[in-house]
């Protein structure tokens, strides 16, 4: 019987991450592309997988571009669309100088960066789970435009109590139908609801980019958790491995241990050890090499302390990362 490829795999083996990725599967089914034209922010439902899927239950994930901290950008046009990067190889030095086409700056790389903007679901990625009564989940995998490397999954599940608004009319429907959607009070209320908490905002872009506060990162948080439990939405974030969750934020990855660190783990396990076998020692009253009963509690208390002080502190530093 031939395995079935997981999300992850698909996802991280697409040869321009660039592009924002669309899966649907039912349940037992296999994952398939349901892309339409690709593109770096949108990833548009092809109509005949909407008709297919229009009544069954189905899961969907698509994905949000960001770049990791170490995530070298050696060429920043690999972060422009192919066609773009084809355009702009085809200028000789005097017509890129003198050409007035944008391309990625450092403001824009920096934008893209996993620390700096969130990768959060979306007001329209909630709304539209609102819209699909069927759906058993939305998935937003958030993945490296570069590496493809997926650092983790926001997970959406409906529940029985999730209410179901209205569908939005077809991409390039009369723009009438589109205000009378927008108009409707279910609609009006699910966009309003993050409208009103500033959910999402980005970075102030200036000279520095100034990034993010802790409070508005606390504020992105609070306001996903309340949209879930208004609409009886379940939400989990699931990091990959070597990555954590950043509230408020997304995914990053951990940072390794350096050399010291590992010493110094090392060192505490083994004050603990031998903390332990000194304390015993001096509890049952045997003696261990020339060390006296009363030196053996001595030693083995000091040890015992100095291997719990060392090993708070390498736990309060692993939650700050």
């Amino acid at each position: 019987m031939k395995k079935k490829k997981s999300p992850t795999k698909i996802l991280e083996s697409e040869k321009e991450p660039i592009f924002e990725a669309g899966l649907i599967k039912s349940p037992g089914g296999e994952w398939e592309d349901y892309r339409g034209e690709p593109s770096p922010t949108v990833s548009r439902i092809r109509p005949e997988i909407q008709k297919k899927y229009t009544e069954k239950p189905a899961s969907y994930i698509h994905t949000h571009q960001r770049l990791q901290r170490d995530t070298p950008v050696t060429d920043p046009l690999l972060l422009e669309e192919p066609e773009s990067r084809k355009y702009y190889q085809s200028l000789t030095e005097a017509e890129r100088k003198e050409s007035a086409y944008l391309f990625t700056g450092e403001e824009d790389i920096e934008m893209q960066r996993a620390d700096v903007s969130p990768s959060l679901p979306s007001r329209e990625d909630l709304i539209d789970i609102l819209m699909r009564k069927t759906a058993k989940s939305g998935i937003i995998g958030q993945r490296d435009p570069l590496t493809g490397k997926i650092a983790g999954y926001f997970v959406i599940r409906r529940t029985k109590k999730t209410p179901a608004i209205p569908f939005h009319p077809e991409p390039g429907s009369d723009p009438k139908e589109w205000e009378k959607w927008e108009s409707k009070p279910d609609v009006k209320e699910a966009y309003n609801t993050l409208e009103s908490s500033n959910y999402g905002a980005l970075p102030e872009i200036n000279p520095k980019l100034t990034p993010l506060t802790p409070e508005q990162l606390e504020n992105n948080e609070k306001a996903l958790t309340q949209y879930a439990e208004k609409y009886h939405l379940q939400i989990k974030k699931v990091p990959a491995e070597g990555y954590f969750y950043e509230k408020g934020m997304g995914f990053l990855k951990k940072k390794k241990e350096s050399k010291l660190e590992q010493k110094v783990i090392a060192a505490s396990i083994l004050s603990l050890f031998a903390g332990i076998i000194l304390l015993s020692a001096g509890i049952t009253g045997n003696a261990i090499a020339d060390l006296s009963v009363s030196n053996s509690k001595t030693l083995g208390t000091v040890l015992f302390i100095i291997g719990l002080i060392g090993g708070f502190f390498l736990l309060k530093k692993r939650k700050q990362a």
